[in-house]
């Protein structure tokens, strides 16, 4: 660990900004948009006063070149009284340089109030924006279309798609209202209030109590027939409407013919245990099979209900002692559990319970000082693009700002039809800030994707979904567990993978030692640590790979391997290099991996520019090759010291020395556009790459990874946010060596032992 004292002196190599193809100049895109803002004007006219807002709302959906926050047309829509108040992901149909109209490229659509009459608007347009500045002119290119703004009405994910009509309780979400000031902000009284009156109009009833905000987001319940849902959607502030969540269906777990026997006697509670906490339908702390590490919390009015028992009874199992293969218990990680109770609500929460659970998550994470909270019981309600799940949001929210890890069951939803997306993660694992857990089919090595378990892609700022793989069980060979009364359990699903994964996690603790246990650092080291899955799974099958299911092998790893930790924290504007401990005279071939995490604080109504910030990562392979470049002319990247006579050639024909060390891709292709970019993960929260260099003594010398802060607000880049707290993991490989280990010890000596590691040598060497 203390890679981070590996910085390195160098300043920020600043950004190249290419030519952009633009397909419409301003007079053509401005003929484009004179029948629309007709059209629109007439649209906001028909408004009846019932169904306005504070402000009028409309969408904009900008064209694809101009996707980049770089890009964002803010000095058009600050001159004609639009504030960006929410956005959503889009496609659209554009004109490329050749002259081909190319379909379905992704793009995004904003939401803006109008805060001035659209007259002004309309005037830009009309006049080519002639009296203004000239960014404006080029803003006025980026419209695709305009026009009201329409609610997302999304109806229930079920195979009988008669359902909706049965069902009367249903969530609505509202788009930010905006303060005198020009911010955004939950939906104002007076826009609430209009939207009470017109529910009640229709014959429905509006939740008041439950009203819930999240970021500038507004959500309230209600109860309404769904014939009512045509007028209701008229209603311009709204920003959707959907089936309110209910718990995910919890299949029966099975009660076995043997029994286990149990602990022989308490093993004690180690120095520095995971503290973990769980939703779920409780247990027995006074069970011996818990060995005396949990804590039952009962919380609201729970229901007698056998089946949602047995089921908090396996994830508990799963927490304490991973998947069980014979008839006696291993010895239990060392943690300690609360296990909040909160399954099935049987008082006035009950349908109402997945609003009224987050309310007591939130409370209780707050004030608990969890390392990981493990989530296996979650809303029934699958991950959509357009909009951003209450229970996603807040959870991203709490982690980035409590530092906890969440760590999430992806769902038992894989088998259901691709088309709709009906097979992808269910919230909140869609949350960039969690570790959203699927299911492998096998304990064996080389495991697949188990059929029912859900899968990605996951949402902007959270792509690669689910994070990994960890065994659940299937049909044929169960996951196994111990019951409150030492009778064996068996089930299958995402709900048993995801405590597997935190129950492995108590090893990293005390791997770490005490003062290092984090979320951050508990994430990368789950996430690095990964392991490949049988030959022909995709990235949106098995995420960055399967979970480990212990850690212990760091504690006594082979001469060829070294794995450096690095902490720290980054400013806004701050680039900072990290030398790679590769040490001089490396020869034969080598691999590099690596793994960098953080967590962000998130935007709840932009599904497209959803993390607030993210962390750019660099990799640098060989510290003495550089770029040479010449407008106009083939670009060369020479070793400035093996090949210094043709660099001096070329310095003197009036090429330029690139600033830095050239770099090498981290992602999974060489396309640069930003739909690109983002589809590599450009703002996720978790970055990771990795490379093979056959012949090391050539191709890397002294190599490096760089990180940058960029942040962003308002779909702009903005120069001042909070600083990231993150980790990252790097491990070096070179087959065969004898002395890798040593001589990285020798070279890079600000580097230290984990504690867990020095105690194990001190006492090998006892």
């Amino acid at each position: 660990m203390g890679g981070e004292k590996l910085r390195l002196q160098a300043g920020s190599p600043g950004r190249g900004s290419g030519d952009k193809f633009i397909p419409y100049t301003v007079d053509q895109n401005a003929q484009r948009l004179a029948p629309q803002l007709e059209q629109l004007n007439e649209g906001l006219l028909a408004l009846e006063p019932g169904f306005q807002g504070d402000l009028p709302i409309v969408e904009i959906k900008l064209l694809p070149q101009f996707l980049a926050a770089s890009s964002f047309p803010a000095a058009l829509l600050e001159e004609s009284g639009l504030i960006l108040i929410g956005a959503r992901p889009s496609r659209g149909t554009t004109p490329n340089k050749a002259g081909e109209i190319l379909q379905d490229v992704p793009t995004k659509s904003i939401y803006a109030a109008l805060s001035q009459p659209l007259a002004e608007l309309s005037r830009i347009v009309a006049t080519r924006a002639a009296s203004s500045a000239k960014r404006v002119q080029q803003d006025l290119r980026s419209i695709d279309t305009i026009g009201v703004a329409a609610p997302a009405v999304v109806v229930d994910h079920a195979e009988d798609p008669e359902r909706l009509t049965r069902l009367n309780l249903f969530e609505a979400a509202f788009h930010p209202s905006v303060s005198r000031a020009g911010i955004p902000v939950p939906a104002s009284d007076d826009t609430i209030g209009k939207w009470f009156r017109l529910v009640d109009s229709v014959g429905g009833v509006t939740q008041s109590e439950w009203l819930r905000t999240a970021g500038t987001s507004t959500f309230v319940p209600i109860r309404v027939e769904s014939a009512a849902i045509i007028d209701l959607q008229r209603f311009n502030p709204l920003r959707s409407l959907q089936p309110m969540p209910t718990p995910r269906v919890v299949p029966e777990v099975q009660l076995e013919t043997w029994p286990y026997e149990p602990p022989l006697a308490r093993r004690p509670i180690e120095d520095r245990p995971l503290r973990v906490a769980v939703f779920d339908g409780g247990v027995n702390e006074q069970s011996p099979y818990w060995a005396g590490r949990v804590k039952t919390i009962d919380v609201g009015m729970v229901g007698a209900d056998g089946r949602s028992q047995r089921h908090g009874a396996i994830v508990t199992s799963a927490l304490l002692y991973g998947h069980l293969n014979d008839t006696e218990l291993p010895t239990p990680a060392n943690m300690v559990i609360d296990h909040y109770a909160a399954f099935p609500q049987a008082g006035p929460e009950a349908d109402l319970q997945m609003y009224w659970l987050l309310d007591v998550l939130e409370e209780q994470v707050t004030r608990g000082r969890y390392d990981v909270v493990t989530i296996s019981t979650a809303p029934n309600r699958l991950m959509d693009d357009a909009t951003i799940d209450r229970w996603t949001s807040t959870i991203d929210e709490i982690s980035h700002r409590e530092g906890v890890l969440f760590i999430v069951a992806a769902g038992n939803n894989g088998e259901d039809p691709k088309a709709g997306g009906l097979n992808r993660v269910m919230v909140p694992a869609d949350g960039t800030n969690v570790l959203a857990v699927g299911s492998a089919d096998t304990i064996a090595s080389k495991p697949g994707r188990a059929a029912y378990s859900a899968v990605g892609p996951g949402r902007a700022g959270a792509l690669l979904r689910p994070s990994g793989l960890a065994f659940g069980g299937t049909k044929d060979d169960p996951f196994l567990g111990v019951d409150n009364d030492g009778r064996a359990l068996s089930f299958y699903g995402t709900s048993c993978s995801a405590p597997l994964v935190t129950h492995s996690l108590a090893s990293v603790a005390r791997v770490l030692g005490r003062g290092r246990v984090s979320g951050a650092n508990l994430r990368a080291f789950a996430l690095h640590f990964t392991e490949p899955g049988r030959r022909g799974l995709n990235a949106e099958e098995i995420g960055l790979g399967i979970f480990r299911t212990d850690y212990e092998f760091l504690l006594d790893g082979p001469p060829d391997v070294v794995h450096v930790l690095y902490t720290g924290s980054i400013s806004r504007g701050e680039y900072i290099p990290l030398a790679i401990p590769v040490p001089d005279g490396l020869t034969g071939s080598m691999s590099l991996r690596y793994t960098l995490a953080t967590t962000t604080a998130v935007d709840a109504s932009d599904s497209v520019d959803y993390t607030r910030a993210g962390l750019e990562l660099t990799f640098r392979p060989h510290a003495n090759v550089f770029s040479f470049s010449k407008k106009g002319s083939k670009s060369y990247r020479l070793n400035t010291i093996t090949q210094s006579a043709e660099a001096t050639r070329l310095l003197q024909r009036g090429y330029r020395l690139g600033s830095e060390p050239v770099t090498q891709n981290i992602g999974h292709g060489v396309k640069q556009d930003e739909g690109a970019l983002r589809a590599e993960g450009k703002w996720d929260s978790v970055r990771s790459g990795a490379h093979t260099f056959r012949d090391a003594a050539t191709k890397i010398a002294r190599p490096r990874l760089d990180i940058s802060h960029l942040a962003r607000e308002g779909g702009v880049l903005v120069a001042s946010s909070p600083d990231l707290t993150w980790s990252m993991l790097v491990t070096v490989k070179a087959p065969g060596s004898t002395t890798l280990y040593d001589d990285v010890r020798a070279q890079y000596s600000v580097l230290s032992r984990l504690p867990a590691v020095s105690a194990t040598l001190r006492a090998q060497g006892a």
